[in-house]
């Protein structure tokens, strides 16, 4: 599930523009977590 929630979450940063790098740093260090689980 929480696996499930990051990828929703990438979703909504493709959408994102502004502040795109910020959040594919996020979704990089959360993807990290999601590998240890």
């Amino acid at each position: 599930m929480f696996c499930s929630f990051i990828a929703r979450k990438k979703i909504l940063v493709k959408k994102e523009t502004k502040n795109h790098n910020n959040m594919k740093k996020n979704v990089t260090g959360s993807r990290n977590l999601c590998g240890k689980f």
